[in-house]
């Protein structure tokens, strides 16, 4: 059976179809009218450029290729033009690498461009004269700071001289031995060390010249006595020649008999004289290490008091015959309590380590028993003589 339709919905579907295809017309239309616009523009921007572009390249064709960026030309890089990097080194504006003229040195166009001065904070090398710094100063340097809230004198002493090994005469160095010897009370020594730095001048010592003449105004040693500074200077000259200039004696250990209740011992050092001419007093040091036997065994660094040192004769100078000054360093082992043999066990002396020093270069070494000789020395139980 036929469906009946609508009379009323027929017109309404004709006339929302005829609206439909207008609107598609219309925009069909636009999309072409743009397209054709498009084209029509971008054909008149080429006909303008061509004209441009050939006669720029008639007249100035290296010009425009460097202002578009282009890879600058062979004639300039074997030096045949030197006008680019010379702008670029001269307007300090950037810095250029360097050009393979400049490097190979040939061209002189190249390698007569201006330079650009160092910026502000960038690291300067050393100037002429100026030695570079041992890699591992720095680090030994630090650990003195470390061990002077401490007051390891002998300590602080050894690592100054391993510095001294490695850098001979460096400012901040010197600087650490002559505070060194002011903390032990030995101020004609660190005085000997602030002269120093102080006669070198600012060229050479730096900012440890004004610390040296501050110190030297408070110790009262601005001016050194002429007769100290010539021998000070011939007993510089030997040292420095590596010549051995002193040595270690026959050592006597010798018990006190009327300590009862622990230790004492007193070792006596002599110091003599190997070469002819005057010897520095403030440049001889000795280090001396105790060791304790311990539960009657083992060997290990005393326990005991701080050794105490003496020289026997005053003035320390090796001016009288025999040639030699001795040295007496005290060890001494108070009485321990039951809780500290528990701790540290049973201790008594068994020896020593002897070293001997001149203007911080290591004269001599002495052992006793031999076995010692071999020890890795402690800072427990050591002591540090200084001649005055």
């Amino acid at each position: 059976m036929a469906r009946p339709t609508s009379p009323i919905l027929a017109a309404d579907t004709g006339r929302a179809q005829a609206a439909a295809l207008a609107v598609l017309a219309v925009l069909a239309g636009l999309q072409v009218l743009l397209l054709a616009g498009s084209w029509w523009l971008a054909a008149r921007r080429g006909g303008e450029m061509k004209p441009d572009l050939q006669a720029d390249g008639a007249g100035a064709g290296g010009a425009a290729t460097s202002a578009l960026g282009a890879p600058p030309q062979p004639g300039q890089l074997a030096g045949e033009s030197s006008s680019l990097s010379t702008l670029a080194f001269s307007t300090g504006t950037a810095t250029a690498p360097p050009m393979p003229g400049e490097l190979a040195g040939d061209s002189a166009g190249l390698t007569t461009a201006p330079t650009m001065a160092a910026p502000l904070g960038a690291v300067q090398a050393p100037s002429a004269g100026t030695a570079a710094r041992h890699p591992e100063l720095e680090e030994l340097l630090d650990t003195v700071r470390q061990l002077r809230p401490l007051d390891d004198t002998a300590g602080m002493l050894a690592v100054l001289r391993r510095c001294e090994e490695l850098q001979p005469g460096d400012p901040e160095v010197q600087s650490e031995f002559a505070l060194t010897y002011e903390q032990m009370g030995l101020n004609d020594k660190a005085a000997l060390y602030w002269r120093k730095l102080a006669e070198a001048g600012p060229a050479v010592a730096g900012d440890f010249y004004g610390m040296a003449v501050g110190r030297l105004k408070e110790l009262g040693e601005l001016g050194p006595a002429e007769q100290p500074q010539a021998s000070t200077q011939a007993s510089v000259q030997t040292a420095a020649q590596g010549d051995q200039v002193l040595k270690i004696g026959p050592c006597a250990v010798v018990k006190d008999p009327a300590v009862t209740q622990g230790e004492r011992i007193t070792l006596r050092i002599p110091i003599q004289r190997l070469v002819e001419g005057y010897i520095e007093p403030t440049a001889v040091s000795v280090d001396v290490f105790f060791y304790d036997l311990v539960n009657g065994s083992k060997v290990e660094p005393t326990r005991a008091d701080p050794p105490v040192s003496r020289w026997v004769a005053e003035p320390v100078d090796w001016s009288g015959q025999p040639e030699e000054e001795p040295l007496d360093m005290v060890y001494f082992l108070p009485p321990m309590s039951s809780q500290e043999v528990k701790d540290h066990g049973e201790r008594q002396f068994y020896g020593y380590v002897v070293k001997l020093y001149y203007q911080n270069r290591l004269q001599d070494t002495a052992a006793a028993p031999p076995d010692l000789a071999g020890e890795k020395e402690a800072r427990a139980g050591a002591g540090t003589a200084q001649a005055r």
